[in-house]
């Protein structure tokens, strides 16, 4: 583990895994819906929203220890570096979809309003607006009012008792909304639950343990092997045994209120629970990650993200003209392959390009300082 000064944790290609393993889970499911919607059951991939979940907690993990590490910490730095992270893919990718795909949008007065709040990244606040570019990108807009959220209270969160407080007060504000939100109308429900604070629980189980990485008893507790053995026991069973739950209740998931409740704050824990154990067992994970080429797809990930639903539209509707039984496999292969191409050139020529320029605006006098890495976003 880190002394409490570090600026920043160690990176992790099994950090990187994970975010590969989430990435394809989110193609999965898209892959799933289109083969529903063909009338097509596929229930295998279902429960592939799931990865967006563990993008949360990886969020708060990963942006609250940047945080609270930094010595040199500054707002303008920070919000500068998350735009420069985020923002240049994705508008290139609004772009491509807007022009290459679906020009509707910019001939109507509506249309061009929806853009307009996508340039913001709002569209996620809008029922009518957060699906109707492309669907996965709902979830930038809870990611931004994160950041936001963090730049905010950071003052707090580095702090020592503050932290704490931030994170104790998301989770049981996540609680509190989903119990009061909840609505018969799934839809509803839905719309409501994917907003920041029916998600705040999951940030804050990764930010917990950003906040416990610093505590002299934390490490002391993992020095000890028994401590160790529970970690991983306990993650080994518990991440399976809260995947097959949502999984087994997906079709329902909405209208099971006890399952809506606590399903996500429990994702959060085991989640934050493999999160550690790479941590700890940093060197065999990412021997692992690197050898089975999911640290690379960790890499691109945002990528993967951004333009799988448009590779899959693009395949799509010639896959099912030609098919009338459309087998699966080679459709997830060529959804895969098409998403990681077009991520690959998106890493090269925006993402690692915004993100030097990022550091040579932010970080002048510091040659030395380590280039921004794509660890910490969805």
């Amino acid at each position: 583990m880190n002394r409490p000064g570090a600026v920043a944790p160690p990176h992790h290609a099994g950090l990187d895994a994970v975010r590969g393993l989430a990435a394809t889970a989110v193609v999965m499911v898209h892959v799933y819906q289109l083969y529903l919607l063909g009338g097509h059951v596929q229930s295998w991939a279902r429960a592939g929203d799931v990865g967006v979940s563990v993008f949360f907690v990886l969020s708060g993990y990963l942006i609250t220890a940047s945080v609270v590490r930094d010595p040199d910490f500054s707002r303008r730095t920070f919000l500068l570096r998350r735009a420069a992270r985020i923002l240049p893919a994705y508008y290139v990718s609004l772009v491509v979809a807007l022009v290459l795909v679906d020009a509707t949008p910019l001939f109507t007065a509506g249309g061009r309003a929806d853009v307009a709040v996508h340039l913001v990244l709002l569209h996620g606040l809008f029922p009518g607006m957060r699906y109707s570019i492309n669907g996965v990108w709902w979830t930038l807009t809870v990611e931004v009012l994160f950041y936001l959220l963090v730049a905010l209270l950071a003052g707090v969160l580095r702090s020592v008792r503050g932290g704490w407080f931030v994170a104790g007060a998301l989770t049981v504000t996540a609680l509190a909304w989903r119990h009061l939100a909840w609505s018969p109308d799934t839809v509803t429900t839905g719309y409501r639950m994917q907003q920041l604070p029916g998600v705040a629980d999951l940030f804050a189980a990764g930010m917990a343990l950003a906040l416990a990485e610093r505590t002299r008893w934390f490490r002391d507790l993992l020095a000890r092997a028994w401590a160790r053995a529970l970690l991983l026991g306990g993650t080994a069973v518990a991440l399976p045994v809260v995947l097959w739950t949502y999984h087994a209740n997906q079709p329902t998931y909405y209208r099971n209120t006890h399952l809506l409740l606590v399903w996500p704050l429990a994702l959060g824990v085991a989640t934050a629970g493999l999160i550690l154990c790479i941590r700890t067992w940093g060197a065999a994970s990412d021997r692992i990650a690197r050898a089975s080429g999911l640290a690379f797809l960790g890499t691109i990930s945002y990528g993967i993200y951004l333009l799988h639903p448009l590779v899959i539209g693009a395949y799509g509707p010639a896959w099912f003209q030609r098919n009338p039984a459309p087998p699966v496999v080679p459709f997830v292969l060529y959804a895969m392959a098409g998403s990681v191409l077009t991520a690959t050139g998106l890493h090269l020529l925006v993402e690692r390009p915004g993100m030097a320029w990022a550091r040579r605006l932010t970080s002048p006098a510091r040659p030395d300082h380590p280039a921004p890495r794509p660890e910490d976003t969805p």
